[in-house]
């Protein structure tokens, strides 16, 4: 049975569902999910758990989160992107590169970002994009994200390339639809490629139809910089079992990896006192 993470680089036109999909056909295994979704429109990184690698996919280091970006200014969308249907024009007349290199350095540090009405997030038990696709509207709180770099790379008459690093959470087509708000030129987002997620680089992924069990990365080496430690068989039992072993040296409340005596990840455990207590344990046929 096949375990592990595997980077794929997803391609433009279907979801990140459709891609989980053809991983699992290319693998032949029914067990398989994603961290971080990609919006269709949006092609690069997406990190895909196979198999029993699943349990732990919540312990990845996947911040921050890289962007390049295409901006379209003058026109604003109901989906803050070119999918989306025109709601507004402004004149671009006045708009100089200067001017948006500094109004999107203002959009760094942390930052209130309200998420846009064509979104996943559930406010009264519903999706957003369900109610905004019967034409509703209803308030949003907004919340607290960090945006490291907005950097406007190429600059062009009425549209722009940008960098964007930031935190997970963070709508870069909402940022972009907020800078042109802050301009009073309007602005969507065009194109969208992610590139970074934390350790993790789109230069080392693959087509999600062209999946090898080779290009599966061990769920050890997936979680680093975590820590990790490796324990013996005895020790591998208890924490099976949901017993806590014993560790010295550790920190405090901090996270590590338990690898056992075949040299795979048995589990991952959180440093109380002198111990260490399982949180996430993988099935007792990956330990023996």
């Amino acid at each position: 049975m096949h375990n592990g993470f595997v980077l794929i680089d997803k391609p433009e036109g279907i979801t990140s569902h459709d891609a989980v999909n053809q991983v699992r056909r290319a693998l032949k295994t029914k067990k398989a999910g994603h961290a971080g979704t990609l919006d269709p429109l949006a092609t690069g990184l997406l990190v895909i758990a196979v198999g029993t690698a699943a349990r732990f996919i919540r312990y990845l280091s996947l911040e921050p989160k890289t962007y390049e970006a295409e901006i379209r200014f003058g026109i604003e969308t109901d989906t803050h992107d070119s999918t989306g249907r025109a709601v507004q024009t402004h004149s671009t007349a006045e708009l100089t590169e200067q001017s948006v290199r500094v109004t999107a350095s203002k959009f760094t540090g942390s930052i209130q970002q309200t998420p846009p009405m064509f979104s996943a997030v559930k406010i009264g038990g519903k999706r957003l994009y369900s109610l905004a696709r019967k034409g509703q509207t209803v308030s949003r709180k907004p919340r607290t994200v960090h945006v490291e770099r907005f950097d406007i790379t190429e600059f062009q008459n009425d549209s722009a390339r940008a960098v964007i690093v930031c935190s997970t959470g963070t709508y870069v087509r909402t940022l972009i639809h907020d800078l042109g708000c802050e301009l009073g030129t309007g602005a969507h987002m065009t194109e969208l490629r992610r590139t970074a997620m934390g350790h993790f680089r789109v230069e080392n992924a693959v087509q999600p139809d062209a999946v090898t069990p080779s290009d599966l990365i061990a769920p050890a080496n997936a979680l680093r910089p975590m820590q990790m430690i490796e324990i013996s068989q005895e020790a591998s039992l208890r924490i099976c079992r949901g017993l806590d072993i014993k560790a010295h040296d550790l920190e405090q409340g901090s996270l590590v990896g338990l690898i056992g005596p075949a040299g795979s990840l048995i589990a991952v455990g959180r440093v109380r006192d002198a111990s260490v207590h399982p949180e996430r344990v993988a099935p007792t046929m990956d330990v023996e």
